[in-house]
């Protein structure tokens, strides 16, 4: 699972979820289906407010481009979202 920190906006890889505790933007996408970076930076702050060190967005943190990570990502979310606590 990639997640973004939410202190420097850069990726880090964790292999077991349910040992981290991260928030979940969730959100609808927007006409063209992206999400401007200040929108992710916002989300880091409001996270890091609420005592967040790791953000999970699902537009930015799954590689779309590999079936693989894709699959693994929509295969887990039911997981992702239960065990974090928030």
């Amino acid at each position: 699972m990639r997640l973004i920190v939410t202190e420097t906006g850069q990726f880090v890889e964790i292999n077991d979820p349910a040992k981290h505790v991260y928030a979940i933007l969730s959100h609808t996408w927007d006409p063209e289906g992206e999400q401007s970076y200040r929108e992710i930076k916002r989300a880091c702050a409001i996270a890091r407010q609420y005592g967040y060190r790791l953000l999970w967005i699902d537009s930015c943190c799954i590689e779309k481009e590999s079936s693989a990570e894709l699959s693994e990502a929509i295969n887990s979310m039911f997981n992702w979202y239960t065990a974090n606590s928030t």
